[in-house]
């Protein structure tokens, strides 16, 4: 049932395959046990779009207008599975494929070392904070 949903939020077309088609529930499923206080609300979302009639057995307009409604009706809930999909979607290694693009773990070579030499400057301005620790210690009735 997500990937049916995934497959209307993102569709394939005739170059990019659909986040439903690309296993981004997986990726999903992942994000709510890492996330467990959104997992409740994503889940009870999909059981409402699932609650009427078979998600996957409505037409792609009927489906659309569901999704609507779960927008709607639970803006949150539906915003995180947005920002899953999406998430999930273009960390694909097929869907970056698909857009003439690698991933950092496909590539063949590593990224280039980081010029430490790029923050001389940042170095030089000092540091732009208080420290707390210290202040508390010296300043006068400061505490121990």
């Amino acid at each position: 049932m997500l990937a049916a949903v995934l497959n209307r939020i993102i569709p394939a077309n005739d170059v990019m395959p659909g986040a439903g088609d690309v296993g981004v529930a997986r990726f999903i499923d992942g994000v709510l046990v890492d996330a467990p206080h959104l997992r409740p609300r994503v889940i009870a979302l999909l059981n409402e779009a699932d609650a009427r009639e078979r998600f996957a057995s409505l037409s792609e307009a009927e489906q659309d207008g569901r999704l609507r409604e779960m927008a709607r009706h639970e803006q949150d809930a539906f915003d995180a599975l947005l920002r899953a999909a999406y998430t999930g979607y273009y960390s694909e290694s097929r869907v970056l494929a698909a857009m003439g693009r690698s991933s950092n773990a496909d590539s063949a070579s590593p990224p280039a070392p980081f010029d430490t030499r790029r923050l001389d400057a940042v170095r030089k301005r000092g540091p732009k904070y208080r420290d707390v620790a210290t202040a508390r210690r010296t300043a006068p009735g400061g505490r121990s």
